[in-house]
């Protein structure tokens, strides 16, 4: 979201810290989205979607839900357990969706964070932060942990 993204970087300015863009460009997620599904995953997608609409499946729990203002919703949106629901969600709704969403973006995220660091090697202070958005928290946090425990040395 721009306005947060925006405030990300107001932060760092304030600190003297650089943020380092590391997403997908939206043309390549789009390409990455549509490869990521055969014919009948997305046939299987469209009646997924198609039995939220109807009621019959449960919705992302993302969604904005029938009466909830736009202030409560944005609150909802912001809630870690949230995008964690929504995360499962996702992953129920269509493997390879999700892959090309969430999972291949956390392992992106997380190889950029983790340059970050090695490249810097101090110099930009004693933190460095990563920004990401909320559901991605959890997929890039084990990929750093995973990196971490590989990298470490055993006493």
């Amino acid at each position: 979201r721009a306005d947060e993204f925006a405030a990300a970087i107001e932060a760092a300015d304030a600190v003297g810290a650089s943020v380092i863009p590391c997403d997908v460009e939206l043309e390549d997620l789009i390409g990455n989205v549509v490869r990521s599904l055969s014919i009948m995953g997305w046939m299987s997608l469209a009646i997924n979607v198609a039995a939220e609409t109807i009621g019959l499946r449960e919705i992302d729990p993302l969604r904005r839900k029938h009466g909830e203002t736009v202030v409560d919703w944005a609150t909802r949106r912001r809630d870690i357990a949230t995008a964690r629901a929504s995360r499962m969600h996702g992953e129920e709704l269509s493997y390879g969706l999700n892959k090309a969403l969430v999972d291949d973006r956390d392992e992106r995220f997380a190889r950029y964070c983790k340059k970050v660091v090695e490249v810097s090697d101090g110099a930009a202070g004693d933190a460095i932060v990563c920004v990401v958005g909320l559901v991605h928290v959890d997929g890039v946090a084990k990929r750093l942990q995973e990196d971490s425990k590989k990298t470490t040395p055993s006493r």
